[in-house]
């Protein structure tokens, strides 16, 4: 008998979990390339490489993403013989999206002058090649900041994900949940067919 509930116990708990996972929303997969250094000092810093990394963290943290592995996104790339960098047209990003099979790409570019960083961000998405959203941040000169800067970025992009992904539709009420036709309000009328004829009876003449 307590064998017998204990697998009852299970069976309910596995039922919950799949009906939990089942309700939650699936996170918007995105694969991000490391930003372009578009100053000789974020060259020297190869702050494009590490800004990828703070926004992978930050965007895996927030529950929102699912993020694409570096490795895949490597090995597509080399193939591509395009490079790590992110300048790339629209088309390349959705060819890289479509082959690690990424919602969108997240590409960008990083710039310092002195103390000052400023992170710019686009997200290409896969399906139509076009940037569905743009943001910027920015920095002080340190890695704390920047990583602070990253966090931005993607709590950003988790505001645009409500125009990304589409309301699903209304089901449509079945046959049966339609309201029926409303009773006629005209009389019924009988038809005069084989009714019973009533004839007059004569009376004698005088």
């Amino acid at each position: 008998m307590r064998t017998l509930v204990s697998t009852l116990c299970i069976f309910l708990l596995a039922c919950s979990g799949l009906a939990f996972a089942q309700a939650q929303p699936k996170p918007y997969k995105i694969a991000i390339l490391e930003f372009d250094p578009v100053t000789s000092e974020a060259v020297k810093d190869n702050l494009g490489r590490v800004t990828a990394e703070f926004l992978i963290t930050a965007a895996v943290n927030s529950g929102s993403f699912g993020v694409v592995e570096r490795a895949a996104i490597k090995k597509v790339l080399d193939e591509m013989q395009f490079g790590q960098g992110s300048n790339a047209p629209g088309s390349v990003a959705q060819a890289i999206g479509t082959m690690v099979g990424a919602q969108g790409v997240l590409t960008g570019s990083v710039a310092k002058n002195g103390n000052s960083v400023r992170l710019d961000a686009r997200l290409v998405d896969v399906a139509s090649g076009s940037i569905v959203a743009a943001r910027n941040a920015y920095a002080k000169g340190d890695l704390r900041s920047i990583a602070t800067a990253s966090e931005l970025l993607v709590s950003q992009l988790e505001g645009d994900l409500s125009r990304l992904t589409p309301v699903a539709p209304k089901p449509e009420p079945k046959p049966e949940d339609k309201p029926s036709a409303a009773p006629s309000l005209q009389p019924e009328i009988k038809s005069q067919e084989n009714q019973p004829v009533i004839s007059e009876e004569k009376q004698p003449a005088q």
